[in-house]
């Protein structure tokens, strides 16, 4: 109602205007032109088509108004449900009853808040992503966050975690940089040398990299290996020139203070002041050796006599050797002898655990030897004390090391000859077949022994010879050995291998067997009948008997305590 008042007021107030303006516009035209009806006429036309157009014009303009808003309108949902996409809420929608006008401002009022939280994880995300390309510049890495849409919950996770990632790889690669650099110094230092190319001079003048690339750590890592390779070449060198001097030192006898005063005057340096130092050093040994060139040459024949013997040289092996019994003194000689002399040295020390092996062998084949025949002694049993015990636990110890010993030996032998293709030489004759030799006879020693202990006659007896050396072309076999006197017993059937634990019993046997004997046998014998010692070679000895022992002797009875026992 009120609306429909405005209008009328409205348009009383045009029809005055109207009016008002014709009458003026009439007087005007009177004034001016005769008014005849056609002027009129024409005059009113021109005045109506004036007032449609005003009214049209307002009607186009208002129109574009509404059709702009309306567009707008439109604009402004499509952007609320833009916003409720990319963040993942839930705008509250708005009175669409609304004039247009109003209905913009409340939407604009429902997004405020909803366009300010998309520009800060908007800004957020694009300072993520300068981080993102300046350390992937430095570090020369691909850029992940090529995003064209608004950035979701996900990508702002892959990117802070591979930002996390270049950092960490950034501080490992900073880490390595200054690590290098101060390796590379301390290379330089110790080569006396100073950076040579451009890019050698700029990455020693710089403290902080512009680029840590793969490029350019490859670049920092080639410039040390071959700085390293440098040093490593120089410190053979030179290690290569002391390990000469230190010899011509022991060659010359020069003494200890002047040693470690060259030593320490020359320092862990590589420069070029350092191998001068060294040349002339070297240099002076050299000329005091020609100086004093026959007490070095009878020094190192001595050198050479002291490895023969520890390697078992034959005449003959020896006699091999020609320079060692040259009458010239002079350099020549002197190169020739030092050289048999580390050609021989490296032999022993390659095959040292032969030789400790054989010195293992030799011990406990000696010590076995010992305890056989002190076991034959018809007195032993008188007086003894605590010491048949020992002896007893010493023959079961050497029995039961003496076959891992020998397996041991065997096998490195059989593994010398393998990889040498000659067999190992031991006074000139081959050790393995020796080794074997001597193992079968002792074999056949133990079963003899037990075919005598059960009161059978061996058909072969064990040969007493030489170990390790070559039999002679008298060597026959040994005869039977006379039977024990022991009562009858059934004969057991004993088997074609004996093993050392049955000498063990065997041996313990005979120690009770002859207990009984004393009150089962009489039997005339002279108690201060001395033992015949029958002594065997050991491997790398001559015959002789144990270092430990002592022929016995008529004992008289005298309080235990009193006896003295033979060592073990």
């Amino acid at each position: 109602m009120a609306a429909d008042m405005r209008m009328g007021e409205t348009l009383q107030k045009i029809y005055t205007l109207t009016e008002k303006t014709l009458n003026d516009l009439f007087m005007k035209w009177g004034k001016m032109y005769e008014l005849n009806d056609d002027f009129k006429k024409h005059s009113c036309d021109t005045f109506v088509a004036h007032v449609e157009e005003l009214y049209d014009s307002m009607l186009v303009s208002e129109e574009t108004k509404l059709i702009r808003m309306t567009e707008q309108v439109e604009m402004k949902l499509k952007e609320i449900v833009q916003l409720e996409r990319e963040l993942g809420v839930v705008i509250s929608r708005v009175n669409t009853e609304l004039p247009l006008q109003s209905f913009i401002a409340e939407l604009n009022n429902a997004m405020k808040e909803y366009i300010t939280m998309k520009e800060t994880r908007l800004e957020h995300f694009n300072n993520l992503k300068e981080k993102e390309s300046e350390l992937c510049k430095f570090l020369g890495k691909e850029i992940k966050s090529r995003i064209t849409e608004f950035p979701k919950e996900k990508d702002f996770e892959e990117v802070e975690l591979y930002i996390f990632e270049m950092n960490q790889l950034k501080i490992e690669r900073t880490e390595f940089y200054n690590e290098v650099k101060s390796r590379i110094s301390q290379l330089y230092s110790k080569l006396g040398l100073e950076p040579q190319t451009f890019f050698e001079k700029k990455f020693m003048s710089i403290n902080e990299p512009e680029l840590l690339d793969d490029d350019y750590l490859t670049k920092i890592k080639a410039m040390e290996s071959s700085l390293n390779e440098k040093v490593e070449n120089l410190e053979q060198s030179k290690s290569h020139q002391l390990e000469k001097i230190k010899k011509l030192w022991n060659k010359l006898n020069i003494n200890e203070a002047e040693q470690n005063e060259f030593l320490n005057s020359i320092g862990d340096g590589l420069t070029s002041s350092v191998f001068e130092k060294l040349a002339e050093e070297c240099s002076r040994c050299e000329t005091l050796k020609l100086e004093n060139i026959k007490p070095l040459i009878l020094s190192t024949r001595e050198k050479i006599l002291e490895m023969w013997n520890k390697l078992h040289y034959t005449e003959e092996q020896r006699k091999e050797f020609c320079p060692f019994y040259s009458p010239f003194f002079n350099e020549d000689v002197l190169g020739l002898l030092e050289f048999q002399l580390e050609k021989l040295t490296a032999y022993y020390n390659e095959n040292i655990a032969i030789f400790e092996l054989v010195e293992k062998w030799n011990n406990l084949w000696e010590r076995m030897t010992y305890l056989d025949e002190l076991s034959k002694d018809k007195n032993r049993l008188y007086n003894r004390g605590g010491q048949l015990l020992k002896e007893e636990k010493e023959r079961k110890a050497v029995e039961n090391n003496l076959p891992k010993i020998y397996v041991e030996l065997e096998r490195v032998l059989i593994e010398y000859e393998e990889k040498s293709g000659s067999p190992f030489l031991w006074n000139g004759e081959n050790l393995l077949v020796k080794v074997q030799e001597d193992w079968m006879q002792r074999e056949l020693f133990l079963k003899n022994k037990n075919l005598n202990k059960r009161g059978m006659s061996p058909c072969v007896s064990a040969q007493k010879r030489k170990l390790f050396t070559t039999p002679t072309s008298s060597a026959k076999k040994c005869k039977t050995p006379l039977s024990v006197n022991t009562r009858s017993r059934p004969i057991t059937p004993v088997s074609s291998t004996s093993d050392l634990s049955s000498a063990s019993i065997a041996s313990y046997s005979v120690f009770q067997e002859h207990i009984e004997s004393r009150y089962r046998t009489p039997r005339k014998e002279d108690v201060n009948e001395q033992p015949s010692l029958i002594c065997v070679n050991t491997p790398i000895a001559p015959s002789h008997s144990s270092p430990t022992f002592t022929p016995l002797r008529k004992l008289r009875n005298t309080p235990r305590n009193a006896v003295t026992p033979l060592l073990d």
